[in-house]
């Protein structure tokens, strides 16, 4: 095994600036994944 991620989450927060109000966007949520030797990963964003 050449990498091990385990439970990674990530939001963002926005802010709308008349109303006040804040908006969470979750976009991972406890991910998990192993790489093994021979395959690859992209990242893209």
């Amino acid at each position: 095994m050449i990498l091990e991620v385990k439970n990674i989450s990530k939001n963002f927060e926005f802010r709308e600036h008349f109303g006040h109000k804040q908006i969470c966007l979750e976009v991972l949520n406890n991910i998990s994944f192993n790489l093994e030797s021979g395959e690859n990963l992209s990242i893209l964003g």
